[in-house]
């Protein structure tokens, strides 16, 4: 629901345009890296993740294409950053608010842990991500 609300506002079209213009003058690797890191925080603004996904793949997806950033990669990678969602916030899939609602993690403790296991994986995926796909020649 708010995810079409969203788009209803002209927000979606918005922000893609935001970042879009933002990125301009970026090369590929941090295009890229800059890119995916936005499309992953943007999952704060959502409750679920099929909303965001369906909300803000297309708008992503098309701002790195007209970047110039190689499709394949770009298309795999903002195909797996929601696999995350669930660890970020105690709302981001269907079991998190269970645990979160009984009582067995702290709400800061979850955002912190959250976040650092983000940037972990998203630091592995950037670092490592490149370095496979230019081995089997995605990239």
């Amino acid at each position: 629901m708010m995810g079409t609300h969203l788009n209803k506002l002209g927000f979606i079209g918005w922000l893609g345009e935001q970042v879009g213009s933002r990125m301009g003058g970026l090369g590929t690797v941090a295009a890229f890296a800059a890119l995916t890191g936005v499309y992953a925080l943007t999952h704060y603004l959502f409750a679920s993740g099929t909303a965001h996904t369906a909300s803000m793949f297309a708008v992503f997806l098309g701002v790195g294409l007209a970047l110039g950033l190689p499709g394949v990669p770009l298309t795999v990678f903002l195909g797996a950053i929601p696999t995350l969602m669930g660890r970020l916030t105690h709302y981001g899939n269907g079991p998190a608010p269970l645990y979160f609602g009984s009582g067995y993690v702290e709400l800061g403790a979850w955002w912190r842990t959250g976040l650092a296991l983000g940037a972990v994986h998203m630091a592995i995926w950037l670092v490592a991500g490149p370095i496979w796909w230019s081995v089997i020649g995605v990239w």
